[in-house]
C-alpha cells in the first residue's frame, strides 16, 4: 500500500470542510497524512479545522493550483491525492488510489464526480463524465491523440 498524501486547497470553505474531514478521518484505510492548504480565508475555516489529524498550511499565493503546488511540495507521501474542499470520497479512497496507481500502465488518475444539489445535476454528472473525453480536442487539437488521453478537471 502506497502512502498516500490528501492535499485539500481551501479558500473559505466554513460552510463544508467539517463534513469532507469527518469523511476523511473515517477512511479505511486511513491516509498517510492529510494537508489543508489554505489560499487565506476571510472566514472561519481555519477554526472549523481545528481538532482534526491534518497538518494545516497557509499558502504564501492564493490560487487552486499554487495551493496544490505549495502542498505537493510539502507533501510526505509517495502518492498526492488533492480533493476539493466539497469532495465526499469513499470510504475506501485509499485503497483505491493504491490500488489504481500500481498498476503499471497508469500513472495519473481522477475521479468521476456525481453533482449533488445543483440545478440540472443528472445533466451536470453526465457533462462531467464525457468532457474529460473531448476537452483535449478543444483545448490543443494538433497534439491530440487517439491513445487514451482525457483532461481531468477539478
Amino acid at each position: 500500500m502506497s502512502k498516500v498524501s490528501i492535499i485539500i486547497p481551501t479558500y473559505n470553505e466554513e460552510s463544508c470542510i467539517e463534513e469532507v474531514l469527518e469523511r476523511v478521518e473515517r477512511l479505511n484505510p486511513s491516509p498517510f497524512e492529510v494537508l489543508l492548504v489554505d489560499g487565506g480565508s476571510t472566514d472561519c475555516t481555519r477554526e472549523k479545522t481545528e481538532g482534526f489529524n491534518l497538518k494545516f498550511l497557509q499558502s504564501p499565493q492564493l490560487g487552486r493550483a499554487a495551493q496544490m503546488h505549495f502542498g505537493a511540495l510539502e507533501a510526505s507521501g509517495n502518492t498526492l491525492c488533492f480533493l476539493h474542499a466539497d469532495t465526499f470520497p469513499p470510504t475506501n479512497l485509499v485503497e483505491i488510489v493504491s490500488q489504481t496507481l500500481a498498476k503499471e500502465d497508469v500513472v495519473l488518475a481522477g475521479f468521476r464526480s456525481v453533482m449533488r444539489g445543483v440545478r440540472n445535476q443528472r445533466f451536470t454528472t453526465f457533462h462531467n463524465r464525457i468532457k474529460t473525453y473531448y476537452a483535449p480536442f478543444i483545448y490543443n487539437p494538433y497534439r491530440t491523440t487517439f491513445k487514451g488521453l482525457r483532461l481531468l478537471f477539478g
